[in-house]
């Protein structure tokens, strides 16, 4: 059994290190708290604590204080789930930690075996959230595959990004910017090599259009009946329109589709997309996630940061997931 003497001594090392760390590489301390679980073990739980501290430590925007560390240093400090639900535990343990921010949050699994992840970076001075992340995934696998993801996307908001041409004479990237072969926010809708593009599409029924199904609309897409491309970027007219990836700009008609939807799904019928960054408004809209406006009879969202105005508003997981008639606000 170690001595309470001997942890000191090991928490003090381990502090100044920390500190000798940020010093050497203007980075912030960071280290990621144990999560509130539900329906979900705790050793499920410390999987994903180790795994989003590798991928923090990865992303090279941080220094890191792993787990063991982290228990090390809290010392006496009781640590429950009341605490890791509570700001200014957070905070307190955070300065005991000698870290900048920490990471919080929820991890949940819902009947249907889907996983929600939900986290907040937290700014140990103030007490201020600076940056959050919500997903859900269908097995534990998938979640533990996107901590890369989750992590960039608290990075990007710990600090003012470096200007790119500073990053790359120090042979790094902007915090802000993904690093070489990373993907981006909305990665799953873009293509793995460039499209061919064209500014112009036709279609009577898909495949009957002017260009093929993989060309990429970079200005008008008119559609007699159905329609289906990669990406576009523009403005999109037609009975039933469909883009598997990115759709940035108008999209108008009876039933329309996309990947992602980028500013506004205006089709009068259904309006189905993976993401909304944006709006959409119809009759019914559907988006596993929402990051934006829906407006129509009934609107149905994974997760929702932003409003749902409709007879029947529904969200399926995380912090906001629910019935509410009328109005509903999720931030």
């Amino acid at each position: 059994m170690i001595s309470r003497n001997a942890r000191a001594i090991v928490a003090a090392v381990l502090g100044i290190a920390c500190i000798a760390g940020v010093a050497a590489q203007e980075k912030p301390v960071l280290s990621v708290l144990d999560l509130r679980i539900n329906d979900v073990s705790r050793d499920e739980m410390l999987g994903v604590v180790d795994g989003l501290t590798a991928a923090l430590f990865q992303s090279g925007s941080f220094v890191v204080i792993d787990r063991t560390a982290r228990d090390a240093l809290l010392g006496e400090i009781e640590f429950s789930m009341t605490a890791a639900s509570d700001q200014e535990a957070q905070k307190k343990m955070g300065k005991q930690l000698s870290a900048d921010m920490v990471v919080s949050g929820s991890l949940s699994r819902y009947h249907d075996g889907k996983y929600v992840l939900s986290l907040r970076l937290l700014e140990t001075s103030s007490a201020k959230v600076v940056g959050v992340s919500e997903d859900f995934f269908p097995d534990f696998g998938a979640m533990l595959s996107s901590l890369d993801k989750q992590a960039r996307e608290l990075s990007s908001n710990a600090r003012p990004a470096r200007p790119a041409s500073i990053a790359a004479a120090r042979g790094s990237p902007s915090p802000r910017s993904p690093a070489p072969g990373a993907e981006s926010d909305g990665d799953e809708f873009l293509p793995s090599a460039p499209l061919a593009s064209t500014p112009f599409q036709f279609s009577i029924w898909a495949p009957m259009q002017l260009f093929p199904a993989d060309t990429a609309v970079r200005g008008l897409r008119l559609t007699l009946f159905a329609s289906s491309n990669a990406a576009l970027a523009g403005v999109d007219i037609g009975l039933v329109n469909s883009v598997s990836g990115v759709m940035t700009g108008v999209q108008v008609g009876l039933l329309g589709f996309a990947g992602e939807a980028r500013v506004l799904q205006l089709n009068a019928i259904l309006n189905v997309a993976r993401t909304v960054r944006g709006a959409q408004v119809g009759v019914v809209n559907i988006a596993d996630r929402c990051a934006g406006f829906q407006l129509g009879l009934v609107n149905v969202s994974g997760l929702l940061k932003g409003a749902q105005l409709g007879l029947v508003n529904v969200v399926r997981y995380g912090g906001a997931a629910g019935f509410m008639p009328i109005l509903k606000l999720a931030f």
